[in-house]
């Protein structure tokens, strides 16, 4: 079909079957289940619309797709109980912003998707996750301004945000700025690329505060800041920079906070100022290995077999 504007509402809704495809909207579509929607499919597949506006205001065990469309701009809010939420292979021209009330024993996944835009591309904001995995996985991302990924959503107990084979570009890469990967989740970063396009801005900041970090060599940081702060006991951390040229490298952590079996590797780089604190270090280790690095300062505030 082509519509010149689409709206579809629901209110309460047990088994709902909603499917838009082939379908272009030239000044936009809103779907919205205002109240609950339960046991329900709704995807969006293979259209066009100058903007969409999606809103489950709470999906329990409910499939939530929206699968190989062109939108210039998103706008996505949802609150999920116990349901599968699946965003791929879309071309996003402006912002995707995902927001909602909180999501519990959900899987949700950004796959394939490209968006490129003057603004911030991606943002996630306004919940927090428990029991819960969040993956983002082989998208593009581009921005001549603001943070080409802006997280400000604190994931609890039980959940995991994994950043998977993304290239992510912007004045700031990936910019966690309102948030902390609480006790009992975990931030796990592997095979990206982070391009900074100041040497002021950051390629990745990402907050903590008891949650596990796990940043393995795959990933490549160009240009900016990588960033690592943590107001909360660590145990098991894996932060490693590998072949990297970038300006500055940071990991902070007060000196009454506990560092149990942490592991921080700067290899093959060229870092000119590297800044690692960290507190009462149980077994963990610090390392730079065949690195050039200008200005360092490290610190355990106190150590044991570390």
């Amino acid at each position: 079909s082509i519509i010149n504007k689409c709206t579809l509402g629901f209110g309460t809704t047990t088994g709902l079957t909603l499917l838009v495809s082939g379908t272009t909207c030239t000044t936009g579509l809103t779907v919205s289940s205002g109240t609950t929607a339960v046991a329900s499919q709704m995807s969006i597949k293979n259209s066009i619309t100058s903007s969409l506006t999606f809103t489950a205001t709470s999906a329990q065990q409910s499939t939530i797709e929206i699968l190989d469309n062109t939108i210039p701009d998103t706008d996505f809010t949802v609150g999920t109980v116990g349901s599968n939420v699946t965003i791929a292979r879309n071309i996003i021209s402006k912002t995707f912003t995902i927001t909602g009330s909180q999501k519990q024993s959900s899987l949700i996944y950004i796959q394939n998707t490209m968006s490129t835009t003057t603004a911030n591309c991606f943002s996630v904001s306004s919940y927090t996750m428990t029991d819960s995995y969040f993956g983002v996985i082989r998208n593009t991302i581009t921005t001549t301004l603001a943070s080409a990924f802006n997280w400000a959503a604190s994931p609890a107990t039980g959940t995991t945000i994994l950043l998977d084979g993304n290239t992510i570009t912007g004045l700031a890469a990936f910019d966690m700025t309102a948030a902390n990967v609480l006790a009992g989740s975990t931030f796990w970063a592997k095979r990206n690329t982070f391009t900074a396009t100041s040497a002021a801005q950051v390629t990745m900041r990402v907050r903590l505060q008891g949650g596990k970090l796990r940043h393995d060599n795959s990933n490549r940081h160009k240009v900016g800041i990588v960033a690592v702060y943590h107001t909360g006991n660590t145990a098991g951390d894996i932060f490693v920079v590998d072949q990297c040229t970038i300006p500055s490298v940071i990991y902070q952590q007060a000196t009454t906070l506990a560092s149990n079996g942490d592991y921080i590797y700067l290899s093959k780089s060229t870092i000119t100022s590297v800044d690692v604190d960290i507190g009462v270090a149980q077994s963990s280790v610090i390392l730079i290995d065949g690195s050039t690095v200008t200005t360092a300062a490290m610190s355990m505030y106190s150590a044991k077999d570390s």
